[in-house]
């Protein structure tokens, strides 16, 4: 499980992507999630995207907590949807 996730998401928003992968790097599900959230903001389309992906975090944090998830999944989820609060903490 990833336990840095306030230190990533700060890296992030400095654009520190090579130091945020570092950071990430006991997690290849953190990992990708940084390169999905890299892709996400480059090709644009981003608020569009986190829209649609808080729609889903019920789904999948129904099955984080069911265990049907590897932990790749468990750790790419946990960043991406904490990525998205922190989007919208900074919009408000």
């Amino acid at each position: 499980m990833i336990e840095n996730i306030d230190e990533i998401l700060k890296l992030i928003d400095d654009n520190r992507w090579d130091e945020a992968k570092a950071a990430a790097q006991n997690s290849a599900g953190a990992s990708q999630a940084i390169n999905a959230i890299k892709s996400l903001l480059k090709n644009g389309g981003a608020e569009q995207e986190i829209r649609r992906l808080q729609s889903l975090e019920n789904s999948i944090a129904k099955l984080m907590s069911t265990g049907w998830l590897s932990e790749f999944d468990e750790d790419y989820f946990a960043l991406l949807f904490a990525y998205v609060k922190h989007v919208e903490k900074s919009l408000n």
